[in-house]
């Protein structure tokens, strides 16, 4: 096991990722072939599509980033439930230096499931609920409300935005608490403190 001292710069590096300092909402753009990239469900499918980001920062946005996309999660990948899966974007840490993603490798993306205009409500609703979790412990994900403008590679696609959220890392989320990942399935809540 890592020392205290070690302990302790992973927790001080986590608690200093750019992307949780604030709640102001931040906005980007993923170019992709979503069709290819929404139509891969499966939960045990770990394949990467490429894409780019570009992030805004005061109304300029800057310089697209290479990103690696997937589909993620098990209940919202099946396509009777969402039509647009959430996203998880892996990236170089070189290539997001300088950015509001700096010292990140991947994110999870909360994503609008439907394209109804009521799905907003539950991406603020969701979004809430992490903030009140996240207010009642530290052992709970930060998370980051963001404007997601989606641009499709496809030919005669036009891009949209929606209302996203950007999620932490459990490894960052367990560097903080100084604390690591157990990676168990079939845990019930009543065998847990």
């Amino acid at each position: 096991p890592p020392d205290a001292e070690t302990l302790r710069k992973r927790r001080l590096n986590a608690e200093a990722l750019a992307l949780f300092q604030s709640l102001d909402p931040i906005e980007f753009t993923i170019s992709a072939d979503f069709k290819t990239v929404q139509r891969d469900r499966d939960v045990q499918s770990k394949k990467l599509y490429p894409g780019t980001l570009s992030v805004t920062t005061g109304g300029v946005t800057g310089p697209p980033i290479p990103v690696q996309l997937r589909t993620r999660g098990h209940v919202r990948r099946n396509v009777r439930l969402c039509e647009f899966a959430p996203l998880r974007l892996e990236f170089k840490k070189a290539d997001v230096k300088g950015t509001i993603f700096e010292g990140l490798d991947k994110v999870k993306l909360g994503t609008h499931c439907q394209g109804a205009s009521t799905f907003r409500q539950y991406t603020l609703k969701e979004y809430l609920a992490n903030r009140l979790h996240y207010a009642l412990t530290p052992r709970a994900l930060r998370s980051r409300l963001a404007e997601v403008t989606y641009a499709d590679t496809a030919p005669n696609k036009k891009p949209y935005t929606k209302l996203g959220i950007v999620f932490e890392d459990e490894d960052d989320v367990a560097r903080r608490v100084e604390s690591r990942v157990l990676a168990r399935q079939g845990l019930m809540f009543k065998l847990l403190d």
